[in-house]
């Protein structure tokens, strides 16, 4: 059984400053080339993000990048033996499905429920709300669907980080998954619904 794992403050600042803190004149663009410069190795969530980039009918999507890549230095600077394994590209994607109506809440201003990702992930979940959700953080250009793409790739990658650390993608020596009702497997002694089991 796997505890709990949080990022601290410490690790999303430096990863905040490996990322945000880049010089506009050298910051590289694209989500390769970050992967490539941060030596994140997430070969696989690069690519799906390469891919939601060129198959958005937005352009501002590209704003959720630099979060979604703040969130993986992180994750990597805080758990280097976890992240070497790579999170999967299904898993990423699955994860992001899983937030959107989470996501749309958010970018219609309905607020949000408290998630247990959120509860195992307070440092970065309060990262997001400041980058999201602070007055200003998006232009009052962007339409609700273009708002909750944005959200939805940042809530999803830290979705897909909280689960890859629980180990919700290696593979398990379990003869079948908790029931909704049974303890999570994870050791929170919460029930798997109300925690890895959860939707969020």
């Amino acid at each position: 059984m796997t505890p709990d794992k949080h990022i601290a403050q410490e690790h999303l600042d430096a990863a905040r400053d490996a990322v945000l803190g880049l010089d506009a004149k050298q910051a590289p663009t694209s989500p390769t080339a970050l992967n490539e410069r941060l030596s994140i190795g997430q070969d696989e969530v690069t690519s799906a993000v390469e891919m939601l980039l060129k198959t958005a009918k937005s352009k501002h999507l590209t704003r959720a990048t630099p979060l979604v890549f703040t969130l993986l230095e992180a994750a990597n600077r805080a758990f280097p033996e976890e992240m070497r394994s790579p999170i999967r590209s299904k898993g990423f994607v699955t994860s992001i499905a899983a937030v959107s109506g989470e996501a749309k809440n958010v970018a219609a201003d309905k607020g949000q429920k408290p998630s247990p990702t959120r509860e195992r992930q307070p440092v970065l979940g309060g990262f997001l709300d400041q980058a999201l959700l602070a007055e200003g953080a998006l232009p009052a250009s962007l339409n609700p669907d273009e708002r909750a793409g944005v959200v939805a790739l940042a809530l999803g990658t830290l979705r897909a980080i909280d689960r890859h650390l629980a180990g919700a993608e290696q593979p398990t020596v379990l003869s079948k998954t908790p029931g909704r009702n049974d303890p999570c497997s994870c050791g929170s002694g919460k029930k798997f619904k109300k925690c890895h089991g959860a939707p969020g």
